[in-house]
């Protein structure tokens, strides 16, 4: 292609973050009855398409094609890879397993949309998943739908409890590459990030995931061929 952090940020973040990842892994065991059924990866991919799929996702400072990074949450492992420029926007695939063979999913995520922007009452949240597909290695991509932006509603006013939060700024090295990161910590939860893109998260001292790879000569897995249709 070609801050200091409040705790509501860091929240946000984290949760785009497992929503990204654990989504896959999510997906399999949404399936894992229709294995043990006798369904195969036809069935996978049909039942993936009646559930809609996350809307917002970060990616890393300067998304550029090629780029992959693996998120290692506490032993299991989920990588991601830019593979591809439409129009603008990057094609990010993910992969999953279901029935013992791995299968792919992909979003078409737009990096102009400015995460940091907070909606305002009746307005759609912000999201930055255009589009998306799963499909197997090699093959041609099926669409899936991307789940709807909630609507922003007034919320009640509510007394929330005061935290000490601390924040800062240095430079960490994950994944084989140095990061100059944002971190902010509370409550036993520590979280370093670069613009929201989550790079480390420690509770009570103990690393739950990570940045543990990063690569930058990533390839296709599935089959982007314009159809001939």
């Amino acid at each position: 292609m070609k801050q200091h952090l409040s705790t509501l940020l860091v929240t946000t973040a984290i949760a785009a973050t497992l929503s990204s990842c654990s989504s896959l892994s999510d997906l399999s065991g949404s399936m894992t009855g229709l294995a043990g059924g006798g369904g195969g990866v036809a069935d996978a991919i049909e039942q993936a398409k009646a559930s809609p799929v996350v809307n917002l996702m970060y990616l890393p400072p300067s998304p550029a094609v090629g780029q992959s990074w693996t998120m290692d949450m506490s032993g299991m492992k989920s990588t991601s890879s830019i593979v591809a420029e439409m129009d603008g926007q990057l094609i990010v695939e993910q992969e999953t397993m279901s029935y013992g063979a791995p299968l792919i999913v992909a979003y078409q995520v737009d990096p102009r949309v400015d995460l940091a922007r907070v909606a305002a009452v009746g307005e759609k949240a912000t999201s930055n998943v255009t589009a998306a597909w799963i499909g197997e290695a090699g093959k041609a991509p099926v669409e899936l739908t991307v789940m709807d932006a909630m609507v922003i509603e007034e919320m009640p006013d509510v007394v929330v409890p005061e935290t000490e939060t601390t924040t800062g700024s240095e430079t960490v090295t994950l994944g084989g590459r140095s990061w100059n990161a944002d971190w902010s910590e509370t409550s036993g939860s520590k979280s370093w990030m670069v613009d929201g893109f989550l790079l480390r998260s420690d509770y009570n001292g103990d690393t739950m995931m990570q940045i543990s790879d990063w690569k930058t000569d990533a390839q296709p897995a599935l089959d982007w061929t314009p159809s001939a249709e």
